[in-house]
């Protein structure tokens, strides 16, 4: 039974493998002129140096 109910997840984790795929078929299918921008393929930290430097503000505050 145990074997069986792992034997199904895999198969669902294919199909939304699949499933994955289609979508960006479809997307490359309906927006043939999109290339992401250089910008957005980078990780963006705006928002991290953001918190640290309120979190160092806060420290030097503290002490």
């Amino acid at each position: 039974m145990k074997q069986l109910i792992i034997h199904f997840q895999h198969a669902l984790a294919a199909l939304r493998e699949i499933n994955l795929m289609l979508s960006a078929a479809q997307f490359r299918i309906k927006y043939p002129s999109f290339t992401p921008s250089p910008d957005r393929s980078k990780p963006q930290k705006k928002y991290e140096t953001k918190i640290n430097t309120q979190q160092k503000q806060q420290h030097q505050q503290a002490a």
